[in-house]
C-alpha cells in the first residue's frame, strides 16, 4: 500500500521512518512494518476526510482498531499497529506537529490465553511403565552420623 506523496508529507510518514532508522535505531523490519501500519492508518484517515494528524481523535483511533479487527487482523498484528501509532504520536509531539497524543489511552487486544497441552491416558500409561521404581531410602547405604 502506498500513500499519495502529499498525504505522506502531511502525516510526516517519511520523516517518522527516518527517525526510526537514525534516532531510534529500529531494525529494517520494524521500520517496514511500522511504515505499513501507518500507511493503513493514513489511508483510513484520508478516506474519512482527515488530512492532518493534528485533528485525529482518540475516537478515530479506536474506530481504526475496530476496522482492523473487522478485517480479521490477528491480535499480534493489531498490537504492532497500536505500538506503531503510539510511537508515531510520540514523534509527532516531539516535532510539534500535534499538541496532544490521542493514542495515549488506546488499548491493544489482549493476548489469547490457550490451555496447556495435556497427556492422553495412553501417554500417561506408557510413561508410567517406562520408569523403574527406586528402592526405599531405608535400603540405601548410610554414612555414619548422617541419617
Amino acid at each position: 500500500m502506498t500513500v499519495p506523496e502529499g498525504d505522506a508529507r502531511a502525516f510526516l510518514v517519511e520523516r517518522f521512518q527516518e527517525f526510526l532508522a537514525l534516532e531510534d535505531g529500529a531494525s529494517a523490519l520494524t521500520i517496514d512494518a511500522y511504515g505499513s501500519d501507518l500507511t493503513q492508518l493514513v489511508q483510513w484517515c484520508v478516506g474519512r476526510g482527515i488530512t492532518d494528524p493534528a485533528v485525529i481523535t482518540s475516537a478515530d483511533l479506536r474506530e481504526f482498531v475496530y476496522a482492523l479487527k473487522d478485517l480479521s487482523r490477528s491480535p499480534a498484528t493489531i498490537r504492532r499497529s497500536v505500538s506503531a501509532i503510539h510511537t508515531w504520536f510520540a514523534f509527532l509531539l516531539a516535532e510539534g506537529a500535534v499538541l496532544s497524543d490521542p493514542s495515549e489511552r488506546l488499548e491493544t487486544p489482549k493476548r489469547w490465553r490457550t490451555l496447556p497441552d495435556v497427556l492422553s491416558v495412553d501417554e500417561v500409561s506408557r510413561m508410567s511403565r517406562s520408569y523403574s521404581v527406586i528402592a526405599p531410602c531405608s535400603s540405601l547405604p548410610t554414612v555414619q552420623g548422617f541419617v
